[in-house]
């Protein structure tokens, strides 16, 4: 077992965008990472793609896991040439990353269920992800990462355990859930 004490991490400075996070941020997770650890977190959980093994190496060496996420279009689950593009590079950013120490796992998309656009959610979305992580644990061969999506609460979570759409049996690839719930200061 290992319990997981994350920080959402997104290196978004004053004044700057969304968009900046998305940049390798030497500046900010050299000065971050060893603060997270101080904190007693164990993971940090990006909201962005990794884009260099200098990030990777720079949490390890604070002791840090990281659970990256990969981005998810909801134009490209409207059509079959978007999915298998989406599945592929999803498939080259895993082989890219696998076998580094502080990966713990694989978040694929970042609350779907309310950016879908055209796509729909059980003939679409949760189809496209079952099959993203069996390509992807395929291609980890022994490196084995759990991989998991986290969803948006919209309310409810309606979203989360639709018989035949989004339960265990509909997505045997699928290793975890994360659900992301904005009610305020209490559950």
């Amino acid at each position: 077992p290992f319990v997981v004490n994350a920080v959402a991490y997104s290196p978004i400075g004053v004044g700057d965008n969304w968009q900046s996070a998305w940049r390798d941020r030497p500046d900010r997770y050299l000065v971050d990472f060893p603060l997270i650890a101080a904190s007693g977190a164990n993971t940090v959980r990006l909201y962005a793609p990794i884009l260099t093994t200098a990030m990777l190496d720079a949490a390890w060496a604070e002791g840090l896991y990281v659970i990256p996420t990969y981005g998810v279009d909801g134009v490209q689950l409207e059509c079959a040439d978007g999915k298998a593009f989406m599945q592929d590079r999803f498939v080259e950013y895993v082989d890219q990353w696998k076998d580094h120490p502080a990966i713990l796992s694989w978040m694929v998309g970042n609350e779907v269920n309310r950016n879908l656009g055209a796509a729909d959610l059980c003939l679409d979305w949760y189809p496209q992800l079952d099959a993203m992580a069996a390509a992807a644990h395929t291609a980890e061969g022994t490196a084995f990462h759990p991989i998991g999506t986290a969803t948006a609460d919209v309310g409810q979570l309606s979203d989360v355990c639709i018989p035949s759409c989004s339960d265990d049996l509909a997505l045997p690839n699928v290793d975890l859930w994360g659900v992301q719930i904005y009610r305020g200061c209490s559950f």
